[in-house]
């Protein structure tokens, strides 16, 4: 088999590899993955989460939104809405790239990081979005579900992506 150390850092319990790890509201989530004698890993982890940075910036600048899901907790649908913004260089959304088109991804995973399904994969213009999802063959539980969004911008590649939570209910 496959050869690997691992070391659990001082707030883990369970040292794993292959995991997905999520930051959820300043709250990193470890779901799943495989320890150090290659075996799933059930068990579900959260770390607090500070962060620092010397970079400035605008917040003006930072348009994106993944808003919460409603209605949370929902039976069997719910919508979700977010927000592509135009670019950080350029505030005016009428003047070049601002109008650029951005790839968005909306994925919809369980608790142990299994993908369920994928609600959008496509360019979309700047603007806001709702989306429905459908929890029909389902079981009741904790869902998640993280955008992404990328493009370029004057050259700079930027990209963004926010993670929440929802949960049904039935």
């Amino acid at each position: 088999g496959e050869y690997f150390s691992v070391f659990p850092a001082p707030d883990i319990n369970v040292a794993r590899k292959q995991l997905i790890a999520e930051n959820i509201n300043g709250t990193i989530y470890l779901l799943g993955g495989l320890d150090e004698n290659g075996d799933w890993v059930d068990e579900i982890e959260t770390l607090s989460t500070l962060v620092s940075s010397n970079e400035s910036f605008d917040a003006e600048e930072i348009d994106f939104m993944l808003d919460q899901n409603y209605p949370n907790p929902f039976n069997p649908t719910t919508k979700i809405k977010y927000t592509v913004p135009t670019s950080p260089l350029n505030p005016t959304p009428y003047q070049g790239e601002r109008n650029s088109e951005r790839l968005v991804t909306l994925n919809i995973y369980d608790i142990l990081g299994n993908e369920i399904t994928t609600l959008v994969d496509e360019k979309k213009q700047p603007g806001e979005y709702t989306t429905d999802f459908d929890g029909n063959g389902l079981a009741n539980g904790v869902y998640i579900y993280k955008m992404t969004v990328s493009g370029s911008n004057s050259g700079a590649n930027k990209s963004f992506s926010e993670t929440k939570k929802m949960v049904l209910l039935k």
